[in-house]
């Protein structure tokens, strides 16, 4: 009987197992889909950038970024995901895009001492 139960347990655990290893990439992502956000403002001078880091609606924020400003966020696509990068106004014109994989996806400008927004759903 304890052989029978031994080995029940074997045959039950060891599927759980391997099934939960199994779509495990080698960067850990569980086999996801996985994209290059950049993250891009110009003008001069310093501002507040805030961004969506990794493609949640969690942002980070950025008191002192140095014009131009540039950050790259790798992520874990979604069937919906909002990238977003806002500037806060500074003395001159504000501009800022976002790239997805290589590819500019949006962009936008914005007049001297006015915010300027870039954001993209995927």
């Amino acid at each position: 009987m304890l052989r029978r139960s031994a080995l029940l347990a074997v045959v039950v655990v060891l599927p759980v197992v391997l099934t939960g290893c199994r779509h495990l990439g080698p960067d850990g992502n569980h086999g996801a889909k996985t994209s290059t956000i950049v993250y891009s403002v110009t003008g001069s001078g310093v501002t507040t950038v805030e961004y969506a880091a990794k493609g949640t609606s969690m942002m980070t924020r950025r008191t002192d970024a140095e014009l131009p400003f540039k950050v790259t966020v790798h992520t874990v696509d979604h069937s919906q995901t909002l990238y977003k990068v806002t500037a806060t106004a500074s003395q001159g014109k504000l501009g800022c895009s976002i790239s997805v994989n290589g590819v500019k996806v949006y962009d936008a400008s914005a007049p001297a001492g006015q915010p300027v927004t870039c954001s993209f759903l995927k």
